[in-house]
């Protein structure tokens, strides 16, 4: 036995080494996605929660509601127009592609919102368009309204939803 006990403990050191040549590169790997997807989850909320306090603070939600009441009360078209000129949506656009790093159900949340808000974006676009708007029959242009309302409605309560979800995961 004894004659073999530095061998044992050859293998054993070369073992050990091996495993610690192969974790090391493995754990610092994990702790750099798992950083680099905070990083990321973090952003995402940060530009959702701006979106989000950009629309509340317009009071664009209240304001197609208001809208849309008085067009169902009058019967009168009333035409509202929103004015959007710059891109918001830069750091989705920049991180797309990196979306995977992110845990369930964020990224499929996340697309969706941002789907979502582009619609919104191109419904508002058409909103500007005053002889597009001013061809619609009265109802056609209630509901076009309605729906955009409801889109609206439920983005926000989307963008809520992810921001709380990114800090139960990630801020913990």
């Amino acid at each position: 036995m004894a004659d073999i006990t530095p061998l044992i403990q050859t293998l054993l050191g070369g073992v050990l080494s091996l495993l610690g040549g192969f974790l090391s590169p493995t754990y610092i790997d994990h702790i750099r996605s798992k950083r680099e997807a905070r990083n990321l989850a973090l952003a995402f909320s940060g530009e959702i929660l701006a979106l989000k306090r950009i629309v509340e603070t317009r009071r664009y939600i209240e304001d197609l509601r208001t809208c849309v009441n008085n067009i169902r009360q009058t019967g009168e078209p009333i035409y509202f127009s929103v004015s959007i000129r710059k891109e918001y949506f830069q750091v989705y656009k920049e991180n797309v592609s990196r979306i995977g790093l992110l845990k369930p159900p964020l990224p499929e949340s996340i697309a969706m919102f941002y789907t979502q808000a582009q619609s919104i974006l191109e419904d508002m676009e058409d909103f500007n368009n005053w002889t597009k708007m001013e061809q619609l029959v009265q109802e056609n242009l209630l509901r076009r309204y309605e729906e955009v309302l409801i889109l609206l409605e439920s983005t926000n309560v989307l963008s809520s939803q992810i921001i709380d979800e990114i800090s139960r995961i990630y801020r913990s």
